[in-house]
């Protein structure tokens, strides 16, 4: 559970629930869905520069990887 003592949200334990009310619950999703979609979308970008490499470019980065473990 959570506590708002002296004005301040105290959370007991990672199943607590954000008792301060439904703006800060707000808050709360707003930010996971922002962190969320900005890896996706790094990921994403990330992606496509990698589809848009020639072949035999990918295949010589995977040599150069290979020499740097050995």
């Amino acid at each position: 559970m959570a506590s708002t003592e002296s004005g301040y949200l105290v959370l007991d334990g990672l199943g607590a629930f954000i008792t301060a009310g439904p703006v800060a619950a707000a808050l709360v999703v707003l930010v996971f869905v922002v962190s969320a979609s900005y890896f996706v979308y790094g990921r994403l970008v990330h992606l496509r520069d990698l589809l848009r490499r020639p072949v035999e470019e990918l295949e010589q980065d995977s040599h150069v990887d290979e020499m740097d473990e050995r």
